[in-house]
């Protein structure tokens, strides 16, 4: 988004309200006007938050794909404004915090200033018209993730995420070579990732530098299979559906076909809603099946031999 006063009152009426769950609403959002042209910016909705996800790339949305089945993950911000200014902790109002001492964002200008120099900080010049000052336009992050820890503690992981490891790898200021407008943008990219990081830090948050290669592709594969199922209504009875899930995570042990378990329940409901009880079965952890493999309706369900959450529980650590 343009660094210019209409999109930063837009980003401002955007959040200064803190808001969670439903209420929510990302300082960008995933429309040809405000996400990047070369983007693959995606509107997924979430049935957890019960609202719809604005993603700005493919990247971000296998990143929301995994925070979303982690059932310790109970609210998912996309596009977060980094404040500029002094503000409270991301936590500060929401119920489970309650009793809490929580610290503050001490504000980009001020992590700015301390690395050295807040003319590198992102911002535009107003109007000569409007008296030509220079303000400070804010950084947007990825996702931020709210997780309850044990025992009910509640607390931020900031997940900044990129298509490959090597975008975040360090370079030496002073052999950066090619064009000077390229060298600008390596630099500028560069103090950006550690402004972030030293944000959040000062807020007692932790940041990981998230990267699908990192994770399974077949993980990540089946966790757009079942997100694509998992917000469709069943209008079965409830009864029915635990005798289903039932039989299917019996038959896991067997080594039964999803088909082969629900074609027995086809006298009792249409297949449609019988498939959305298994993929939904599966997406909430109530059928533990492989997900490092094929989930196929038509093939045997493997058992869960690894579970994603404790494989990759590195990424959701505080």
């Amino acid at each position: 988004m343009k660094a210019n006063l209409n999109n930063l009152l837009k980003i401002y009426a955007r959040q200064k309200t803190r808001m969670f769950g439903a209420d929510y609403t990302p300082a960008i959002q995933a429309t040809k006007f405000e996400a990047p042209r070369i983007s693959w910016a995606t509107i997924m909705r979430s049935e957890r938050l019960g609202r719809s996800l604005h993603l700005l790339s493919s990247a971000e949305k296998q990143a929301a794909l995994l925070a979303l089945y982690n059932p310790s993950v109970f609210d998912l911000h996309e596009q977060k404004m980094l404040w500029a200014t002094p503000s409270e902790h991301p936590l500060y109002g929401h119920h489970a915090s309650a009793g809490m001492l929580l610290k503050s964002f001490e504000g980009t200008l001020k992590v700015c200033e301390r690395m050295g120099d807040v003319k590198w900080h992102h911002g535009f010049y107003l109007p000569k018209s409007e008296g030509g000052e220079r303000m400070a336009f804010p950084y947007i992050g990825d996702l931020l993730l709210f997780c309850m820890g044990d025992e009910n503690y509640p607390y931020c992981v900031n997940w900044t995420v990129k298509k490959y490891r090597e975008d975040f790898s360090e370079k030496d200021y002073g052999k950066v070579k090619g064009p000077l407008k390229k060298q600008r943008d390596i630099l500028a990219a560069e103090f950006r990732h550690e402004l972030e990081e030293r944000y959040y830090s000062g807020a007692g948050i932790r940041t990981v530098r998230f990267v699908p290669d990192d994770i399974d592709v077949q993980v990540l594969v089946n966790l757009d299979l079942l997100f694509s199922w998992h917000h469709r209504s069943i209008p079965l009875e409830k009864n029915l559906v635990a005798d289903l899930i039932e039989d299917l995570n019996f038959g896991v042990v067997k080594g039964d076909t999803p088909f082969s378990i629900i074609n027995r329940y086809l006298m009792y409901a249409n297949r449609e809603h019988l498939l959305r009880v298994f993929y939904n079965a599966v997406w909430t952890r109530q059928l533990r099946v492989s997900l490092f493999d094929p989930v196929l309706v038509d093939k045997p369900m493997r058992e869960e031999k690894r579970d994603v959450m404790s494989v990759y529980q590195y990424l959701f650590a505080e």
